[in-house]
């Protein structure tokens, strides 16, 4: 990391018990939010974010609760809970699907059970991993902001921070942020309901664990990760191996780590909706898991018998809530990376009930959503892709308006 622990920093962090609750809550309401999900299943709103009909609930178990005193409860309501939701989405323990057309979230089974056989300390760090490491605010559908680098500055040289600037603390993503921080032991907080009845924070004080980390981690664009074009993943890998390192040395009981895994598909048939929002047609699409996704745009254009003579692109969101974009052009040379050559379906962040926004020629504008209807297991693989059926009157090319 940016700066090296001193030896004081050491035997501060030696004294820090992670496993007492009354210090660091991370673990064990993350724990309760893993059972209330694998037990009622989280519901979602249409945009894959928690739904506002679980706040109370879910806020009545956990550590630091929050007394709403307004009837109605909105999506920033309860920053505690968006908080915890956070945590599931980026520690790669759970996934959104679709069923009977709601969307919930549900248990990644196989992280969970490699999940299980990680100690309490084991399990606070692949939290706070996800935190310094891969931390975006995507899945709240927030973009993330500059000045939470002006916070961890702050929280890095004092201890009692100044709330003179009001509305800094005031900004929900600000709330969710230090919700985290104060689940993890890195802040004490006090708070309270003002005469316009908004919730606010009275005092922040930063705890000496929180101190040693804060300026562990101060100086590197990671706690908060940078979505700027530079890929330093490599870099990111090496500094991880570090921060592990140096970890595992003070404590004694930090010894596995599980992975976040990004799974692939492989011997299925993808069956896909292909519609668009302003052209009343639906087409259905079968084709292997093994087809890279370039196969399926220009097999759409088949279908609709569109020239190939265009620049598009493919929309979708990953795990995380992301949105990744893969570029395409009749020569790929004049195509951006990632482009749509550099996937298999199979590799694609999708589940069935999901959908991808296809955009062919960016001066009309064409937009096809292609939604996964079904992923069949296939005996023998498709070695192209099958036009199954059509709804509608496929448009005309040339005549968008008609």
């Amino acid at each position: 990391m940016a700066n090296q622990l001193s030896k004081n920093d050491i035997e501060i962090l030696e004294k820090f018990d992670i496993e007492n609750p009354k210090i660091c809550s991370i673990v064990k309401d993350f724990n309760l939010m893993l059972n209330y999900v694998i037990e009622k299943k989280l519901p979602l709103t249409a945009n894959n974010v928690i739904s506002p009909v679980v706040f109370k609930e879910i806020n009545d178990f956990l550590t630091y609760k929050i007394e709403f005193n307004k009837p109605k409860v909105s999506a920033k309501s309860y920053p505690n809970v968006s908080a915890m939701f956070l945590l599931l989405i980026l520690s790669g323990l759970t996934k959104a699907i679709t069923i009977k057309s709601k969307n919930v979230l549900v248990i990644e089974n196989e992280m969970y059970e490699k999940w299980k056989t990680l100690n309490k300390t084991e399990q606070f760090f692949h939290i706070l991993k996800t935190i310094v490491f891969n931390f975006t605010f995507a899945p709240l559908n927030i973009n993330d902001a500059y000045f939470f680098r002006m916070l961890l500055n702050n929280f890095s040289t004092n201890t009692n921070i100044s709330l003179k600037n009001k509305e800094l603390y005031n900004y929900f993503d600000t709330k969710v942020l230090l919700s985290i921080y104060e689940q993890l032991g890195f802040i004490n907080t006090t708070s309270q309901f003002n005469l316009a009845g908004t919730w606010e924070y009275t005092t922040i004080n930063v705890t000496k664990y929180g101190n040693v980390f804060f300026n562990y981690i101060n100086g590197k664009d990671l706690l908060l990760g940078d979505e700027e074009e530079i890929d330093i993943a490599e870099e990111d890998n090496e500094i991880e191996k570090r921060f592990d390192n140096e970890m595992k040395s003070i404590f004694a009981n930090y010894v596995n780590k599980i992975e976040i895994e990004n799974k692939k598909i492989t011997d299925s048939n993808f069956i896909f909706e292909v519609s668009s929002k302003y052209h009343k047609f639906k087409l259905n699409i079968s084709i292997s898991s093994e087809a890279i996704l370039d196969e399926l745009c220009m097999f759409i254009l088949d279908c609709l018998d569109f020239d190939y003579d265009h620049l598009y692109s493919v929309e979708l969101k990953n795990n995380f809530g992301q949105t990744i974009i893969y570029n395409g052009a009749p020569d790929m040379e004049f195509s951006d990376p990632p482009t749509t050559e550099d996937i298999t379906l199979g590799e694609l962040p999708i589940t069935v009930g999901k959908s991808m926004l296809y955009t062919y020629d960016f001066g009309d504008n064409w937009e096809f959503n292609i939604k996964l209807l079904e992923i069949e297991k296939a005996e023998v693989k498709l070695e192209n892709p099958i036009f199954l059926n059509q709804k509608g009157q496929i448009p005309d090319q040339y005549n968008y308006y008609e």
